[in-house]
């Protein structure tokens, strides 16, 4: 049956009230006299003036036209922009940036409003305004006088405590009240886990101001990536690297490697610009992959060989992350064959996939599913599940420990995984438990416990599990046809990293009673092995798991291969 669940019409209000009470509840002890005093203001209001505040700050501004804030559920939006006014939240008329205003104006409004501009035919919009810009025709002043005397605008106030307020919830500021929107019409379920001040994110306001700082940065950054200049991304970076950042990344692992990866971000920007030096400079200043990767290779362009060989030996510790180890064996062997210089010392291992040519016709809209019917032909049942097969048992088998109460790992009750789950340390804070439960994966009851669990949770939100492409039967069979000890091998290799190792797994697992199972990864014509794809291809090999790249060639119309 169709949902037929309808928001109230009062549905954005009950979603900001109740981020509003989450952060009242969970940090009123980290906000600021001002930041108190919003939240006593907006408790106020009259509803409906709650209403359309919540409104303006939903919509993309920062400037409104009072005559286009049309909302019949309100009534008469003037009475309310006034007591919005009164309570400081709306400025009413503000044209402090009337550039920004002039995009809220049609084509004929410019022409009208502005009638000494020359309208020449076939004339477009944007080129009224940029005439207009131009500044050759009516001054700043004028164009002001006469946006303000023609037209009634609005901005909201206070939209620095709501990105605030926002951070505090979300955990980051570019997410929005449509969180809500899909929990409340039921497309998304999310698991119940605790969230209270023993638990919280939040415990000190230099962790919040320096993370909201980070965060704008990254905004700005972001909003036009290819038009910033040098002297731009030196700035950020320098905001960045501001001593209050710094001195709390000191102290704070989580805010060390959001600064790291903001810092990266410039870095990178800067050797698309060709400014390597100032790339290296920034980041020197990231410990946060893959920044030791790019700044060995900035040092190889720099023929400075000694320091890319003592920053490769640092990406080989144990705490470095596999990327970094991978990069840093093949980048040493690569620069000691060009420079002739000795090669060092350790060799990374090689295992050569076991490769399969398949001659095929071409029937299918993915190459994949042609692979599948060839092998259905030959009895075996197929399941096309790439990354979705082991992320998704991982994530069922594991659901009660990704969930788990644990100190800065949930913001609010829309998420859907720790933060942490992506890093290393999601399997170092939860050792003692992940151990337990892969010692639980035995051949006696693990078929059980698995369907059991997907029963269980089947339809709530987790990022491991896609819930459509593992229906129970599917599941089921999974279960049946996957020696356990091979599951709890790749598991265990999976937890070590699981931003990481959560992807590069072949296309396609096959299974016929009396062949047994394998993986096969389908490579199409010109299609290649991707690193991550060769490295689950080789500990496959390493630990008897059976697997195969299957290369296809097409047949032809008349039999033979296509050229």
């Amino acid at each position: 049956m169709p949902d037929t669940t309808v928001l109230s019409t009062g549905y954005h209000l009950e979603n900001f009230t109740t981020l509003l009470a989450t952060v009242e509840q969970t940090y009123s002890d980290l906000l600021t006299p001002q930041e108190q005093h919003f939240l006593n203001s907006f408790k106020a209001l009259p509803t409906l003036a709650q209403n359309l505040y919540v409104r303006l700050i939903m919509r993309k501004g920062p400037y409104f036209r009072k005559d286009k804030l049309n909302y019949s559920e309100l009534g008469a939006i003037g009475p309310l922009l006034e007591t919005l006014e009164e309570h400081n939240l709306v400025e009413l008329n503000p044209l402090d940036n009337p550039t920004a205003c002039l995009k809220l104006l049609l084509k004929h409004e410019l022409i009208s409003l502005f009638p000494n501009l020359p309208v020449l035919p076939n004339c477009k919009r944007a080129d009224l305004e940029h005439q207009l810009l131009m500044g050759e025709v009516y001054n700043f002043a004028s164009i002001t006088q006469i946006l303000s005397e023609n037209i009634h605008w609005c901005a909201p106030l206070q939209t620095n405590i709501i990105t605030l307020f926002k951070l505090l919830f979300f955990g980051n500021t570019h997410q929005d009240l449509t969180e809500f929107v899909v929990s409340d019409l039921g497309v998304v379920r999310f698991e119940k886990y605790v969230i209270d001040s023993d638990h919280r994110f939040f415990n000190s306001r230099d962790r919040l101001e320096s993370l909201l700082i980070i965060s704008q940065v990254k905004e700005r950054f972001y909003e036009n990536t290819k038009a910033h200049s040098q002297a731009d991304l030196q700035q950020f970076a320098e905001q960045l690297s501001a001593p209050e950042i710094d001195t709390c990344a000191a102290l704070d692992d989580y805010v060390a490697r959001k600064q790291g990866q903001a810092l990266n971000l410039i870095a990178r920007q800067l050797e698309r610009l060709k400014e390597g030096s100032l790339a290296l400079e920034i980041y020197q200043r990231s410990q946060e992959p893959p920044s030791k990767e790019r700044q060995a290779r900035l040092l190889a362009q720099a023929n400075n060989i000694a320091q890319v060989y003592s920053l490769c030996q640092s990406m080989q510790s144990p705490d470095a992350t596999p990327e970094e180890q991978i990069f840093a064996a093949e980048f040493q062997q690569r620069i000691a064959k060009k420079t002739g210089t000795p090669p060092p010392a350790y060799q990374p291992p090689i295992h050569q996939p076991r490769m399969l040519s398949l001659t095929l016709p071409q029937q299918q809209t993915r190459v994949e599913l042609d692979v599948c019917a060839h092998y259905e032909n030959q009895g075996y049942e197929t399941f096309f599940l790439e990354n979705l097969l082991f992320n998704g048992l991982l994530g069922i088998w594991f659901w009660e420990i990704i969930f788990a109460p644990a100190v800065d790992a949930f913001f609010n009750p829309y998420q859907r995984g720790p933060r942490d789950l992506f890093s290393p340390e999601f399997a170092r804070k939860r050792q003692t438990q992940i151990m337990a439960r892969l010692e639980a994966l035995n051949d006696d009851h693990w078929q059980d416990s698995l369907l059991t669990l997907a029963q269980k949770k089947r339809g709530i939100a987790n990022h491991l599990v896609t819930w459509e492409a593992l229906p129970n039967d599917v599941i089921t069979r999974l279960a049946h046809i996957l020696p356990v000890s091979d599951v709890r091998t790749v598991f265990t290799q999976m937890l070590r990293h699981l931003g990481y190792y959560r992807s590069g797994f072949p296309d396609l697992l096959i299974y016929r009673e009396d062949k047994g199972y394998q993986f096969v990864e389908v490579k199409g014509p010109g299609d290649t092995l991707q690193k991550n794809q060769k490295q689950w291809l080789s500990f496959f090999q390493q630990h008897n798991i059976p697997a195969v790249v299957a290369q296809i060639a097409w047949l032809d119309k008349l039999g033979g291969l296509k050229s």
